[in-house]
């Protein structure tokens, strides 16, 4: 993915000064807001990571709350992930193209 692509706004979640996870969210000229790509070190150990997607959702779903955004809207279709949204009230909005929408 080209540089160019990312939002300026890209949430990290660290364990001891190691990277975990980052979550890039577009914001839009709406109350709904996307988010990107996540990705996650595949250097980092299991242990470490436990946990620290979830958290990292809840963080960044309260600060775009805080922040006066009501929806967020994003697509994924990889296992762990598809489970961590279903796991913190993401709703899965359509068969077989896995967007996930969630009110906050």
């Amino acid at each position: 993915m080209n540089i160019d692509m990312l939002p300026n706004n890209i949430f990290v979640v660290s364990n001891d000064g190691v990277d975990l996870y980052s979550v890039p969210v577009y914001l839009t000229d709406s109350d709904v807001c996307w988010i990107g790509f996540i990705t996650g070190n595949r250097y980092s150990t299991k242990e470490m990571r436990s946990g620290s997607l979830g958290f990292l959702l809840n963080y960044t779903e309260q600060y775009l709350k805080n922040s006066g955004r009501k929806f967020i809207m994003t697509v994924s279709g990889t296992p762990v992930l598809k489970k961590t949204f279903t796991d913190n009230g993401y709703i899965l909005s359509g068969e077989n193209i896995n967007e996930y929408v969630k009110k906050i």
